[in-house]
């Protein structure tokens, strides 16, 4: 039992959301494992191919299976998953879940910030614009071309995370119908959205100092509200020539990207 389908990114792009509405669907199963990475060589891989089959075990009934690994699209950082999937589930359906490249660069700030993984403000952690995470992980073409070596491009299904709020029960369909269900199904859950960016905030001070989550929580009461509570995260915008600066590096990606998909994009910044 194998997945006929593959959520494979990208980061801050919608996937979240749309695992959770694929999840409603009766004659779907998602893997169990939200984001199982099995496919990235440094995770999960070395589990084996029966760790990754388990991860849909279930009743009988759902006949298509899938799961959504953003990191799979991280090319960058984790090579090699194209091959690895392909060896695998060389029948797959590939669905890639796009934003606005400059959006999504702001919104992943936000997540490392919240996570405690970037310390630096979002016009310093962009000072390199050429050999960035931020910027390569929206470069949509340059990811997708490592799958197209393997997968047809009839084979891949581009979801813009805009169609995908702002006319979800159309885009949905789409989706449905193109991993093989019934694109008639509805769901109330379908009116819900996950992990939305604005509300996060930055770690409290002592986080850094205090590794044991249980230790937080009862220091928290005790400490100064500046150590102990979280913070809001209220840079989380780029200045105008940052953000040209970006928009220059993401041009000739995202134009190769409209020119591979047909897709027009049109209420993106690049």
């Amino acid at each position: 039992m194998l997945p006929t389908f593959v959520i494979i990114g990208t980061m801050k792009g919608g996937t979240t959301s749309l695992f959770y509405y694929l999840a409603e669907h009766p004659q779907v199963r998602m893997a169990s494992l939200r984001e199982s990475d099995f496919f990235v060589a440094r995770r999960n891989y070395g589990k084996g191919l029966a760790w990754y089959e388990s991860l849909y075990d279930g009743p009988e009934g759902p006949s298509i299976f899938g799961e959504s690994s953003p990191n799979y699209a991280k090319r960058q950082f984790f090579p090699g998953v194209p091959e690895r999937m392909h060896a695998a589930v060389p029948n797959a359906r590939l669905v890639y879940c796009l934003r606005d490249p400059i959006d999504r660069i702001v919104s992943h700030w936000v997540h490392n910030v919240s996570q405690g993984r970037e310390s630096a403000s979002l016009d310093d952690a962009l000072s390199d614009p050429a050999e960035n995470t931020y910027v390569r992980t929206s470069q949509y073409h340059y990811q997708i071309r490592a799958f197209l070596s393997y997968y047809g491009l009839d084979d891949v299904l581009f979801v813009d995370s805009n169609e995908l709020r702002s006319d979800r029960r159309r885009t949905l369909r789409d989706v449905f119908d193109f991993v093989g269900a019934d694109p008639a199904f509805e769901a109330p859950a379908f009116d819900r959205l996950h992990h939305v960016s604005s509300i996060k905030e930055r770690p409290a001070r002592m986080d850094r100092f205090v590794p044991s989550v249980r230790l937080r929580k009862a220091l928290r009461p005790l400490l100064p509200a500046y150590l102990g509570a979280p913070r809001p995260i209220e840079d989380a915008a780029m200045s105008p020539v940052v953000r040209d600066r970006i928009a220059g590096v993401l041009h000739a990606d995202a134009e190769a990207l409209r020119s591979l998909t047909g897709k027009k994009f049109e209420g993106w910044s690049v």
